[in-house]
């Protein structure tokens, strides 16, 4: 009888073992050379890359974690592949190869299933920001203008003690507006000249839309997460953007009687 049981046993294990199920994740093709730069822009920061070679040159953007900037180290190297892991948690294969003139420059990815483990945190992050990009302007009030740019408190939300600024740079010159920095100060509000003045620099949690050069009569967002935070009556926010190889900086004051009207997000999954 044991002798039996260990016999079914051991026959629905194997049972059990043939209907695993196996998946593969099919790498996409893309072309790199020496003398131009490949894009490629995911729907989450990049988290981790590995290159099959060293043929090949990857560089993350810091103010873009979700784009990957991609080169070819030598002329003509031999196929090599890619992978990349998101901070969702997704797993991206690609087959790289050498073309003088790759076909593709700038290859937008759409979101994968998400195998890995990583941090979620991050993913609220970039699902939330997701979400605010396609709403419209909710906020009102505060703008700046310089030569026909114009800075735009477009949106002001609040989700898990994260605050999101929804910003938009509309550009109503024929001369493209270059982002170089944008920065979020905290400052004391204006006293005697004599008095001694303190300043904070707030480090987002994300960014997007502050790589990019902004043509004429365009108006994209760039939207920024930060930390929860209250202002005193003697301090203000200073959101500055300044122009790279040019003087149309532009400047938003924040005090607490805004910071209160943020509109909450609410949750994102």
């Amino acid at each position: 009888m044991k002798k039996i049981t260990t016999i079914i046993a051991c026959f629905l294990a194997l049972q059990s073992f043939a209907q695993v199920k196996t998946s593969f994740i099919h790498p996409r093709t893309i072309e790199v050379a020496t003398n131009k730069t490949t894009n490629l822009v995911f729907p989450f920061s990049v988290a981790h890359v590995d290159r099959g070679s060293r043929d090949i040159l990857a560089q993350q953007i810091n103010e873009a974690g979700n784009v990957l900037e991609l080169k070819a180290a030598v002329d003509s190297f031999a196929e090599t592949n890619l992978s990349v892991i998101t901070a969702d948690g997704a797993l991206y294969s690609f087959e790289v190869r050498y073309a003088a003139i790759p076909k593709q420059l700038n290859v937008v990815l759409q979101k994968e299933l998400a195998f890995i483990k990583t941090n979620t945190n991050e993913e609220k992050l970039q699902t939330a920001i997701s979400i605010i990009a396609k709403k419209r302007r909710s906020f009102f009030g505060l703008a700046d203008r310089h030569d026909e740019v114009h800075l735009v408190l477009k949106g002001l939300y609040v989700q898990d003690d994260v605050f999101y600024f929804q910003l938009q740079v509309n550009n109503f010159s024929n001369v493209s507006y270059d982002i170089d920095a944008l920065h979020f100060i905290v400052k004391d509000k204006q006293k005697g000249k004599r008095t001694a003045t303190q300043e904070t620099t707030l480090q987002p949690l994300s960014t997007t839309g502050t790589q990019q050069s902004i043509g004429a009569n365009a108006k994209p967002d760039i939207i920024v997460a930060l930390p929860k935070f209250t202002l005193p009556d003697n301090k203000f926010l200073l959101i500055s953007i300044t122009e790279k190889n040019g003087g149309r900086d532009l400047s938003l004051h924040i005090k607490d009687r805004h910071l209160v009207r943020a509109k909450i997000l609410g949750h994102v999954y």
